[in-house]
């Protein structure tokens, strides 16, 4: 093997090797990430969140706030049950019921919500999906669907 061949495989194998050893940095780099990401919206709570939190201390429902599962944050963990709980707003969300056309935040919530249903679902979890206007407008519905999908 001549010098030059020998110097581009030593090249080759010095950034196959760099590669190698900032991958677990940068995996570490993201979990740090998400938790702050969770640490934040734990702390800056929606309106429905506040609501769907209040409903689960009224029926001593034990939750875990913003899961984190295969890089996604989820709302709510209930471990009892062992179920995933997303409280979507109306808007960001794109309830079907409100909008008919979605803006391009919309379809992109949409297609993350699918995708993050998928994970749960994947992952063993039951998902409880309740919209904010179900929680403005039907609150005593919203507890009725709680006990019979997570108190079972």
């Amino acid at each position: 093997m001549d010098d030059y061949n020998k110097k581009k495989r030593v090249a080759a194998i010095l950034r196959k090797t760099k590669r190698q050893l900032t991958k677990p940095r940068n995996q570490i780099k993201k979990g740090v990430y998400l938790n702050a990401m969770a640490n934040k919206m734990d702390n800056k709570k929606t309106w429905p969140e506040r609501e769907f939190e209040e409903i689960l201390k009224e029926l001593n429902i034990e939750d875990e706030t913003q899961k984190i599962l295969r890089g996604k944050i989820f709302d709510y963990y209930i471990p009892s049950a062992n179920m995933i709980c997303e409280v979507d707003g109306d808007y960001w969300h794109g309830n079907p019921e409100k909008y008919e056309v979605l803006n391009e935040i919309q379809k992109r919530a949409t297609k993350n919500d699918k995708w993050k249903d998928t994970i749960a679902k994947g992952m063993g979890y039951g998902i409880f999906r309740v919209w904010e206007s179900e929680l403005k407008d039907n609150r005593k519905e919203v507890i009725k669907r709680i006990k019979n999908e997570i108190l079972i």
